[in-house]
């Protein structure tokens, strides 16, 4: 397998602004764009490393989602970086985690994220999610 150059750290403005703005739908409920085998690694599943066409996942009690039921995410690119070829980036962001618990009130959790995008005919889309509560 070759590494991907990433050149000097910089970004394409374009991919830059096109990531940027699936996030911000995100934001607004929509799901982001997936390629077909997307992986996704957190530490609050019991299975950490996760192929989600696998079907329902189990959290742990760690960061304490488990006792409610996921509400929103809210997340801020801090940096995005395209590879050289501009079929390939990836981002760093913060997030806000809200969840509602069982007894009508809700739990925030601040959540640092790594994901990988890959651009498949021509439309950016989620190859790699890697998430950790702080």
């Amino acid at each position: 397998m070759a590494a991907v150059p990433l050149g000097s750290g910089g970004t394409s403005g374009a991919a830059d602004a096109a990531i940027r703005k699936i996030v911000a739908a995100e934001n607004e409920g929509q799901p982001a764009p997936q390629m077909a085998g997307r992986i996704f690694w957190s530490d609050a599943y019991k299975e950490r490393f996760v192929d989600r066409r696998r079907g329902a996942l189990a959290m742990t009690g760690r960061t304490r989602i488990a006792e409610g039921t996921f509400q929103k995410i809210v997340r801020t690119p801090v940096r995005i970086v395209v590879a050289e070829s501009g079929d390939l980036a990836y981002e760093y962001e913060a997030a806000v985690l809200t969840i509602a618990l069982k007894d009508g009130s809700s739990r925030t959790s601040d959540v640092s994220l790594v994901r990988v995008w890959q651009k498949n005919q021509g439309e950016w889309q989620l190859a790699v999610d890697f998430a950790a509560p702080y």
